[in-house]
């Protein structure tokens, strides 16, 4: 990275600082009888593999404990990215409706799709357990020790589609002492939650827990159409996690982790938001799936003669209002999620060896109606199955006389997994999906040196090595167009191929580096400066449009390489924590979709871009009482150049909508938090807190090819919360709330305007307001 390149994100970012301290809300789940210190706690995390003091760590992290994301009504990982800058968390994924498939970018990088040939562009772990897929990703924070947002490739240590970053997310350790806690809580939406938590030590050398909840509420979509229907947007799930902690020795120690969470929901809501003719200006006509002109789409049997003119679908079936619609096709998210992971560690004195060997397995189901309307249209029905298998060794010590430290391992993950999806038009159904076999193999090795007292320095490689397997054929069938009888009127065949059955197989390979060097300045201040790069292994579409069999189309992997500099201040006797990192990011063959062609949604490799941008976090706490801290993330992405494959989408004028000026999806310029907290205790050990948080991010595009439609104008977002606590904690009764203003914006969609003959655009809301009540007895 050149310097000027540095010097011109320092005077855009300015003094940028990067690594979020105590969150005030920690206050809301203190013990009533303790006596809050004046400084800011200390926060240890793992991402360097061992356990470190943040301040320590020459990357651009955040953290957070499970109480301070309780205290913010943080219920999912979604909900992380207000408390996060220059991290963007969607719930969902354009064209799916599945309520679990989580959108995650940081810094401008992530992915929209959530197909099986699509790698997240940041890397979610549980337990030190790497979750390969989108779908199933938005996890339940539930009994949670941590979670720590890390920015930026993390290829020497996390080496498997860290491209981005990754969310590192560690449950609790179970306690030594017979304790546990029952949660209830009631608010708007009809929401009925339970959580319960319990530890039962067997022994002294053997540590269970177990924790639960079951998380219900009604949905925020009414289907007017339906009236007896359950509205959309729905939650209704189980969670679960046991974990046994079994530790003979000093030297040994077993851990022993099964998760489980079973959902039964409405998929998410769907708000049309354009229908148009395109340049013909007749109504909508699925062109590209063989509908001639002046054909139109069928209305569904069940509201046929119920309304006037029903050979048209037009922009009468838009309602501005989210919280209603028209939509009357398949509504579904069905999910079984389930893992089991053993961690191994045995320290032999010089060196310390850790096993992680994990199993998850994902069943889902999902379905949507793409326009929400009386006609049959484009209903999607997705069956998504998918297994994994992962082994992790590592081996850590020190060595030069305690001056260094380093840690070395192996990785490999095995997955296979079936993505099926049948879209139901008017003039018949695409059979499409496909089977994946993918392997990931890595070996990695990182050390710190302690050059002199201040100085120290940090080196890692790790090289990986990708094959993608993927197969049209998914269930004993392959991908093909079943006309209808309007579509043999078109002369088609019975069945048309879309992608030619066969086997396919991408190889790709990379050697990643990290490096670092740091400087302690005072024992308070701490600068760093490092370059890291990273990359996401290509592969293959497997929704295409009808037409002649073609071989699957591909893309290829994606790289970055990234330089940061970064400063880290604990001072005012550690009552002000203010750190920083500033980047400059280089991002090659940059992996984009859905671009659609025709009708089928697509990964195209855009070209190159680059990333400028910062962070800054802090916390400040003035006395006792008090606790105030927040957040502000900046970034500048562009396009420096486009390949002819990422300009087949055009304006109805003919030119590319893809351009130069283009914005990355998901990229506000501008994203910030802060959150203010006070407590108040009482002479007989009560006490009352309260705490009021804002988020705000700026302009943003929801997809990559910046549908005016998908735009989400600048947002602000209010949260708030009190709670009184009894003696010991062991009561606690808090009022929460989120989305105060009742914010109406999109979190996800798709635009497909621009091809002849076809027109809508379709986006989903995020929920409305919420408040609840919840009462909790700890014993």
């Amino acid at each position: 990275m050149s310097a000027g390149h540095l010097y011109k994100s320092w005077i855009v970012a300015g003094a940028a600082l990067s690594v979020q301290a105590l969150a005030p809300g920690t206050l809301l789940a203190q013990s009533a009888t303790a006596e809050p210190t004046t400084a800011l706690e200390e926060i240890t995390v793992t991402a360097r593999k061992r356990t470190e003091n943040i301040q320590d760590v020459p990357i651009s992290i955040t953290a957070f404990t499970g109480a301070e994301l309780e205290s913010h009504g943080v219920e999912n990982l979604a909900a992380v990215a207000r408390l996060a800058p220059n991290l963007q968390v969607d719930s969902t994924a354009a064209v799916s409706g599945s309520s679990v498939a989580a959108t995650i970018f940081i810094r401008g990088i992530g992915q929209t799709d959530f197909t099986l040939n699509s790698d997240p562009g940041v890397g979610v772990y549980v337990d030190g357990v790497y979750v390969a897929r989108s779908v199933g990703s938005l996890l339940d924070l539930i009994d949670v020790q941590s979670v720590e947002v890390l920015r930026g490739p993390q290829g020497t240590l996390f080496g498997k589609n860290t491209i981005g970053g990754a969310l590192n997310v560690t449950s609790r350790r179970p306690s030594d002492q017979a304790s546990g806690h029952v949660e209830f809580q009631g608010g708007n939406f009809a929401r009925r939650n339970v959580k319960a938590s319990f530890d039962a030590p067997v022994s002294d050398t053997l540590l269970t827990s177990l924790s639960v909840a079951s998380l219900n509420e009604d949905g925020y979509q009414r289907r007017i159409l339906q009236p007896d229907a359950q509205d959309l947007g729905n939650v209704d799930r189980l969670v679960a996690r046991g974990r046994a902690l079994w530790k003979p020795s000093d030297r040994f120690a077993l851990d022993f982790i099964v998760d489980y969470t079973r959902g039964r929901e409405q998929s998410v809501p769907q708000s049309v938001l354009v229908i148009d003719g395109g340049s013909t200006g007749a109504p909508f006509l699925p062109a590209a799936a063989g509908v001639i002109p002046g054909t139109v789409p069928t209305i569904r049997p069940e509201f046929e003669g119920r309304f006037a003119g029903t050979d048209i679908l037009n922009g009468r079936f838009i309602i501005s209002d989210p919280r209603i619609s028209y939509y009357a096709g398949p509504s579904r998210s069905d999910f079984d999620i389930f893992g089991v992971s053993a961690t191994v560690a045995y320290d032999f004195g010089p060196v310390q060896l850790k096993s992680i060997t994990a199993y998850r397995d994902l069943n889902s189901q999902f379905a949507r109606d793409s326009l929400s309307s009386p006609f049959k249209v484009a209903d999607t029905h997705d069956r998504y199955v998918q297994k994994q298998w992962s082994q992790e060794l590592q081996l850590a010590g020190e060595t030069l006389g305690g001056r260094a430290n380093y840690v070395a391992g192996l990785f490999y993950l095995g997955e296979t997994g079936t993505n099926s999806n049948l879209v139901a038009t008017s003039i018949g159904d695409l059979d499409s999906g496909g089977s994946v076999d993918n392997k990931s193999s890595a070996a990695f090795a990182q050390a710190n040196i302690k050059l002199t007292e201040r100085l120290g320095a940090t080196a890692g490689l790790r090289y990986t090595d990708e094959r993608k397997g993927f197969s049209p054929g998914y269930l004993g069938g392959s991908q093909r167009f079943v006309s209808n009888a309007n579509g043999l009127a078109l002369r088609l065949p019975p069945t048309v191929p879309l992608i030619l059955d066969g086997n396919y197989e991408a190889k790709s390979d990379k050697l990643d580096e990290t490096a670092s060097i740091q400087l302690k300045i005072t024992r308070e201040l701490m600068v760093y400066g490092s370059y890291a790069t990273g990359f996401k292994a290509g592969g293959f579409s497997q929704r295409i449009g009808p037409g002649p069999g073609i071989p699957a189309p591909s893309f290829r992997p994606e790289k970055v390489a990234v330089g940061e500099l970064g400063l880290k201040w604990l001072g005012l006797d550690a009552r002000l924590r203010v750190n920083s990192a500033l980047f400059h990011t280089d991002y090659d063959d940059v992996q984009i979709t859905p671009i659609f062609e025709g009708i089928g949604p697509v990964t195209r490799n855009a070209g190159k871009a680059q990333i400028d941008g910062a962070e800054l976090d802090w916390a400040f706490a003035p006395n006792r009482q008090w606790n105030l801290s927040g957040g502000i993330g900046l970034l500048n992405t562009k396009y420096t150049s486009l390949t002819p494959e990422s300009q087949v989408n055009r304006n109805l004028d003919g030119s590319p909508i893809l351009t130069l000026h283009s914005k990355l999806a998901k990229s506000p310029h501008l994203s910030a938090n802060v959150t203010l907290a006070r407590k108040w205790g009482f002479g007989n050990g009560n006490a009352f807190s309260a705490s009021v948080d804002w988020s705000y991010t700026s302009e943003l595009f929801n997809d990559v090819l910046n549908s005016v439609e998908l735009r989400r104008p600048a947002l602000g977002l209010l949260g708030a919360a009190v709670a009184y606590s009894t003696r010991d904690d062991g009561w606690v009764v808090t009022l929460r709330g989120v989305n105060l203003t009742d914010k109406e914006y999109i979190i996800a969609g798709n635009a497909e305007r621009y091809a002849e003959n076809i027109g809508y655009t379709q986006a989903t809301y995020a929920r409305p307001r919420e408040w609840w009540v919840g009462i909790r007895h700890n014993f």
